[in-house]
Order: C-alpha cells, then sequence, then structure tokens
C-alpha cells in the first residue's frame, strides 16, 4: 500500500543503507579541554585523562566494552596499539604522546610482591 501511494518515496527509503553511528555523532568537546592540557603538560599519567572525560565516554568512542576498557585501565600494559591509536586520534594529539602516557602509569606503579 505505502508503495503504491508513494512510489518516489518508496524507491528513497528502500535504497537507505545503515548508517555508522560513529560517522554521525559529534567529538565530546571534553576531548579538546584534554588535548589542550596534555599539550601544556598538566596531565602526566594516562589515567589522568579520566578526570575530565568520562571512561564511558571514551570506551563507547573507540568501540569497546566498558568492563573491558575499565580492566585495562587498571593494567594499561593490556592496552593494544589500535586502542591507543584510536584514543589518540579522537583527542587530536600525537600517537607517541599517548604511549608515552601509558609508559608513565606503568612505571610509576609499585611493583607488586609476590607471597613468599
Amino acid at each position: 500500500m505505502f508503495r503504491m501511494l508513494f512510489p518516489i518515496l518508496y524507491r528513497l527509503v528502500s535504497n537507505l543503507k545503515p548508517v555508522n553511528r560513529s560517522v554521525i555523532m559529534a567529538k565530546d568537546p571534553r576531548y579538546k579541554t584534554v588535548k589542550i592540557m596534555l599539550e601544556t603538560g598538566n596531565i602526566s599519567q594516562f589515567s589522568e585523562i579520566f578526570d575530565i572525560i568520562p571512561r564511558s565516554i571514551v570506551s563507547a568512542d573507540i568501540g569497546m566494552n566498558y568492563t573491558r576498557f575499565v580492566n585495562r585501565l587498571k593494567k594499561p600494559e593490556l592496552f593494544i596499539l589500535k586502542e591507543l591509536l584510536t584514543i589518540a586520534h579522537y583527542i587530536g594529539v600525537d600517537k607517541k604522546l599517548i604511549v608515552d602516557l601509558i609508559m608513565n602509569d606503568i612505571s610509576s606503579r609499585k611493583p607488586v610482591r609476590k607471597p613468599r
């Protein structure tokens, strides 16, 4: 029935393809704040980024499950390079800067002592 009443509209609707959600959504404005703070040196560790922008926003933007993202924040050495590059892209900073922040986080943690 719809096809008969609105043939032009039907052709337009039937030719629509699924749209990538990340293309439509605007980038969170707090990424710009993080970028400025990174460039001025106010952020020295990767974990400090999430004092400004929520973990849930970043995990959704990079397409990672929230629980997995939080686990990787606890152990930043578990991040894969592709995820770090995506975070750097969203923030708008050099990739090496994000990797350096991860290295600062890893080196600043106290070594865990094994029980005897």
